[in-house]
């Protein structure tokens, strides 16, 4: 419940302050339009606070048994794939260049409304690449999730329930590849093969997805 707190309570604030600029930004008058977005911000900060707190209640009463699950792993891979993204992504938003931020100004936009209609659509496909790029990597790991995720080779019950351990591909070719060596032929050895052939798979289509929304979008940024 804490960690809950700690992690969605920045990301609560800042969406709240971003939502309250742009729901106020056509009212144009000067102190009519702070009292307005005061107004708004307060609202929208009680409404945040209740679900805050509504979640971190229902995170409280759920019962984890095994500290080596789903969840477990997949927090651990979330931080670890961060810092490309946020490195990524930071690189294209400093590209998309002063003249769009200023030109935004000028037209009477708000700082949240240039954040949000006119950098955030220039650098997407810098930031689609970034996410793809995390995910990529997430999907690679191999020790990390072969320790935290439980190594337990069944499908959980119910399938999405994330509180029982697991067992990843990458894992299971890390963990069985040495004994089935032993036996080269057999179908355990061609099937470990085969997850490594549908790991290829999924990161092939993921680049193909990626490169196709990066040209359709350079193709709208350009008037195309």
């Amino acid at each position: 419940m804490w960690a809950w707190w700690l992690i969605a309570g920045p990301f609560v604030i800042l969406a709240v302050i971003v939502v309250s600029d742009l729901l106020t930004s056509g009212d144009k008058g000067g102190s009519k339009r702070e009292t307005v977005r005061f107004i708004v911000t307060a609202v929208l900060g009680i409404i945040a606070v209740v679900f805050l707190y509504w979640v971190g209640k229902t995170l409280n009463a759920i019962q984890i048994l095994s500290g080596t699950n789903a969840l477990n792993v997949s927090l651990i891979l979330s931080f670890m794939a961060l810092p490309t993204i946020v490195s990524v992504s930071e690189d294209s938003l400093q590209a998309v260049g002063r003249e769009l931020r200023e030109g935004s100004y000028a037209l009477g936009a708000t700082r949240a409304e240039t954040i949000v209609k006119t950098v955030l659509p220039a650098a997407s496909s810098g930031i689609l690449a970034a996410v793809i790029l995390g995910i990529m990597r997430a999907i690679g790991e191999t020790m990390v999730v072969w320790m935290a995720s439980g190594n337990s080779s069944h499908i959980p019950d119910p399938w999405y329930n994330y509180l029982d351990s697991i067992r990843t591909l990458t894992a299971t070719i890390a963990g069985d590849m040495g004994e089935a060596d032993q036996v080269t032929g057999s179908a355990r050895y061609h099937v470990l093969f085969a997850m490594g052939l549908l790991l290829l798979v999924f990161s092939f289509i993921s680049n193909l997805v990626s490169e196709r929304i990066v040209v359709r979008q350079r193709k709208i940024l350009a008037g195309e």
